[in-house]
């Protein structure tokens, strides 16, 4: 039975993250690993809409659309559509819905490249979490909802707070930190394959690596935010694994090598396959992301540039 009720809805931007540090700690019983890591938000978002016009009906759906969209699930196979039901349950549970289930359509916008190091799946549920949390009126505090997100995968409480944190555990322990950043710009390069992150944590596990302690360093420092000095414990690894990184790596820094503006040296995001460098100015990530594009061409790779409100501290 369908309801005459207006359609309401909420759009939120799901930003992507860069690992400024990632230590892997221990494997857990679960078979999860333990890190440690240094992680920042940044200005390049994928669009969350969420809307509801049936406080009837029990039926969620979701559907993907995009530059990115490509080899994304839609319905019950994407992250978000586990996290919007987790939500409803939980408000369901706790009387927050007067008894109704409501009709809920999502759509998702993708502009961040999926197995790409840069978080945009967990992105996505954090937001939808947020959406349907306003949406309803559900006036379920941060704390709360960086729970649900942490029953919902690993870095998605961390994108429930965004900015600039501590991350623990299997990624549901979350520190804000303080950093200035000031005009720190991020040039991103995506190639034209993916990283699975359970893949390159098997990797891991059969190397004879360990754990270096690079966010200890990140954190002691006392350099300004850029000159903080990058460390990703997967950065080694997954180019010995994937040899085409270490030549992106490697053209990547010639490119940054070759203007006369900082940056940093290029760093591996999570499990990668993106590549990033920290710039000191838009304008100096103007000028590495104009020739990364025509060194790499395009469409092959994908180049971002993001700046202006790509780095929020608290």
């Amino acid at each position: 039975m369908q309801s005459d009720s207006p359609v309401h809805g909420v759009v939120k931007l799901a930003p992507a993250k860069i690992n400024l540090t990632l230590d892997i700690l221990d494997k857990r019983p679960d078979n999860y690993h333990d890190i440690r890591s240094v992680m920042q938000t940044v200005g390049l978002y994928d669009e969350i809409h969420v809307e509801t016009n049936d406080l009837l009906s029990r039926e969620l759906s979701l559907y993907v659309v995009g530059a990115c969209a490509h080899g994304v699930p839609e319905g019950a196979g994407n992250i978000a559509y586990k996290a919007a039901h987790l939500i409803l349950d939980y408000a369901f549970e706790n009387g927050m819905l007067q008894g109704l289930r409501p009709k809920l359509q999502l759509k998702i916008t993708k502009n961040i490249p999926h197995q790409a190091g840069l978080g945009g799946g967990s992105s996505d549920a954090a937001s939808t979490l947020i959406a349907i949390n306003e949406l309803l009126g559900l006036s379920i505090g941060r704390a709360d909802l960086m729970s649900l997100g942490a029953a919902v995968g690993a870095d998605v409480p961390f994108f429930v707070h965004g900015g600039l944190a501590l991350v623990e555990g299997i990624g549901d322990r979350v520190l804000p930190l303080s950093v200035a950043c000031g005009t720190t710009s991020a040039v991103i390069v995506k190639p034209n394959f993916g990283s699975d992150t359970r893949q390159a944590f098997g990797l891991w596990d059969s190397a004879t690596t360990t754990c270096r302690g690079g966010t200890d360093r990140w954190l002691r420092s006392d350099k300004s935010f850029i000159d903080r000095p990058l460390h990703n414990d997967f950065h080694d690894l997954m180019a010995t694994y994937q040899p085409d990184l270490l030549r992106i790596a490697s053209e990547f820094s010639r490119v940054c090598d070759d203007q006369v503006n900082s940056y940093s040296r290029p760093m591996l995001s999570g499990s990668g396959s993106s590549l990033y460098v920290l710039a000191t100015s838009i304008e100096a990530a103007q000028a590495v992301a104009t020739e990364t594009s025509r060194l790499f061409g395009m469409p092959t790779w994908a180049v971002f540039l993001t700046g202006g409100d790509s780095f929020v501290t608290l």
